[in-house]
């Protein structure tokens, strides 16, 4: 295999004669290797690769080569759907063309990704779309059914509104299995035929813990994943193995069992078709009724609780108010499985039953999350939105994840490979290891080919106050943001890490700046807004947390990274707070431990934003002046790659012509 690779990727090699203008990456043929190593030792690897590398190629030849060899399964895990795109219609379509093997691969979505033939037509038979805007998208959503191959949401040309998706996709515990009429022409069927056919499975960090949670009923077995965007695997794992129960879920759920608005709902049209549906639905009405006037009292005494200002806070004490949802939803139970019990289909007895499991899961995540009932989880409660429309919310989430990723997957499955651009923090890996219970295997730090030093100008602003005096901080940030954006005429991402700061520096911005487009996050989807940047090349785009990672702007459209604050997580945050309880209770500095090497790699995944080819230039801005009056500061300075940098403003314009040419 390493014969093969290093041909492969030679000035001669296939991928050569494909395309014209390429050139041999060392480091890229390190990784293969490396790969193709740990394969044949069956270790684990975790390697960073930094941008440029060509770190796709480098993990799917190895492994491509393997699978199709030895008949097996490998997962290849990203943390976006847009890399997962990526992978199927570019990379892997390029590899089956020159790698002269024959190979299967499948993309996997989770189930609800796909059209339900069977719901979808029974849609008119219970007649419950009142909106003409949702009955305007079924209209369009039956003429690409018609057409579509896969069933796929991601295939619409357009985006349908989630109450109607939620009436039509694919659900598992819905589904009639070999019971149901359109079994045979399931999109969700045939995509697991092709995926167990398949030498390749592209998925996502969600879909692979949600098969591990599932005991591996969700993908087909494998022998070997490659985790890419590895450095979002906590946040993925904790944010799935989480609980979340809303005002907003707790109205969606009653709606849908029964709407007391329009008068339609699920059991409306099922009630119609037994003997005692009258009663029975009487039943419900009433219990529904009572259910959203407690559900309102409930989510406001946790509002009287714990506050109306936008934000977390944590729940330390047990049961800080009176569960009056607990009863009422029991009591909901009793004419939901009297109606499925007396109903003869059995599409419409699973139906039911599927509102039963919903009303249980939210009657057992309540309990679960005022009772506290796990040590090592956080509990908090959470205000969202404006006061007349305000999402209230307890959620639960586990402190430590280590044990349960060394249990599931490093000591699972026998080749696990983490790579991605940022893992290192001061060029190591403990960090990562720590939080993932990585026990084994390799380490490869490979830095990105870019020439920093030639390609990006540097400025650090030591002069502005400390942003924790935030009036005088941010009036700094709205005399010099203008300043850099006219050094390179926009074309710049703002970075920050509140949306507080963002509007209260947005309006100045704006006017200072009238000649140019300046957009904010917020405004419109985010979508939206990343078009019309691209489109307008002179444009700004300021964002908080979404826009440090994940977006790909190559060109001139994207010239200047403006980070105005060092991205810490905010300290009282529920889970952060409750991680670094922990650490300090066994012993280590929550601050050096944790929330500053999570900083390091987000101040690194928003750097590289800028640079992503060898012919991109640009200005990164970095106005936090503790990023080099503080002990701690030279840790964000070290894992940034070496460039050319300013300490006065009015330097820039002279240096950015240079770099300019």
């Amino acid at each position: 295999m390493e014969d093969f690779i290093a041909n492969f990727f030679s000035p001669n090699g296939p991928i050569a004669k494909e395309l014209p203008a390429y050139e041999q990456r060392d480091d890229q043929i390190e990784m293969s290797l490396a790969i193709a190593r740990s394969i044949a030792e069956e270790k684990h690897l975790v390697i960073e690769a930094g941008t440029g590398i060509g770190k796709s190629f480098a993990y799917l030849v190895p492994f491509i080569l393997w699978a199709k060899e030895n008949n097996t399964r490998v997962i290849i895990s990203t943390n976006t759907k847009t890399l997962q795109t990526q992978l199927t219609e570019k990379d892997i379509l390029f590899l089956k063309k020159t790698l002269g093997v024959d190979f299967n691969y499948e993309i996997c979505m989770g189930v609800n990704n796909y059209l339900c033939k069977r719901r979808f037509l029974r849609t008119n038979e219970m007649g419950l779309f009142t909106s003409t805007a949702e009955v305007e998208q079924l209209d369009d959503i039956r003429k690409w059914a018609s057409e579509t191959k896969t069933g796929l949401l991601t295939e619409l040309p357009f985006l349908p509104s989630p109450s109607l998706w939620d009436q039509i996709a694919k659900e598992t515990d819905l589904c009639l299995g070999k019971n149901c009429p359109y079994k045979e022409e399931c999109f969700y069927k045939e995509a697991r035929k092709r995926q167990f056919k398949a030498h390749l499975l592209i998925a996502n960090h969600h879909l692979f813990f949600a098969n591990i949670e599932a005991a591996s009923r969700v993908l087909p077995p494998y022998d070997a994943v490659v985790f890419d965007e590895a450095h979002n695997l906590e946040n993925v794992a904790t944010n799935y193995l989480g609980l979340v129960v809303s005002n907003f879920s707790m109205s969606y759920l009653l709606n849908k069992i029964h709407n007391l608005r329009t008068g339609k709902g699920t059991v409306s049209v099922f009630t119609k078709k037994v003997k005692n549906g009258d009663r029975i639905l009487t039943d419900i009405v009433s219990n529904i009724t009572e259910l959203h006037s407690l559900s309102d009292v409930f989510f406001e005494s946790l509002a009287n609780k714990f506050g109306k200002e936008f934000g977390a806070k944590r729940i330390k004490k047990a049961n800080p108010v009176e569960n009056i949802l607990e009863e009422p939803l029991k009591k909901l139970l009793f004419p939901l499985k009297e109606l499925k019990r007396t109903l003869e289909n059995e599409e419409d007895k699973i139906e039911v039953n599927s509102l039963i499991q919903r009303c249980n899961g939210v009657k057992d995540a309540i309990l679960t999350i005022l009772g506290q009932k796990d040590g090592n989880y956080v509990y908090w409660y959470e205000y969202e939105g404006k006061r007349r429309r305000a999402r209230m919310s307890l959620n639960a989430a586990p402190i430590d994840i280590s044990n349960i990723i060394n249990e599931k997957v490093f000591k699972a499955i026998p080749v696990v490979v983490l790579t991605s651009a940022t893992l290192t923090v001061n060029k190591s890996f403990s960090f990562l290891k720590q939080r993932l219970g990585i026990n084994s295997g390799e380490e490869i730090l490979l830095e990105s080919p870019f020439d920093f030093e030639q390609q990006v100008l540097l400025y650090i602003d030591k002069d502005n106050p400390n942003p924790k005096d935030e009036d005088r901080f941010a009036n700094a940030l709205i005399l010099k943001i203008p300043k850099l954006l006219k050094a390179t005429k926009g074309r710049a991402f703002v970075l920050f890490t509140s949306y507080k700061l963002m509007d209260k520096v947005f309006p100045y911005v704006r006017d200072k700046l009238r000649e140019i487009s300046i957009l904010k996050q917020g405004d419109f989807p985010r979508d939206i807004l990343l078009k019309e940047f691209k489109e307008d090349i002179d444009s700004v785009l300021l964002g908080t947390n979404t826009f440090w990672e994940g977006i790909d702007v190559p060109g001139e459209a994207l010239e200047s990274v403006i980070i105005t604050k060092l991205p810490f997580d905010v300290p009282d945050d529920p889970i952060i707070e409750a991680r670094a309880e922990r650490i300090e209770s066994e012993g280590g500095n929550s601050f050096t431990d944790y929330q500053l090497p999570l900083a390091v790699i987000r101040l690194r995944q928003g750097f590289g934003r800028l640079i992503r080819n060898r012919m991109d230039i640009g200005l990164v801005a970095i106005l936090d002046p503790r990023i080099v009056k503080k002990s701690y500061g030279h840790y964000f300075l070290n894992s940034l790659p070496k460039c050319k940098t300013v300490e006065d403003i009015d330097e820039i314009n002279k240096v950015w012509k240079e770099i300019k040419g």
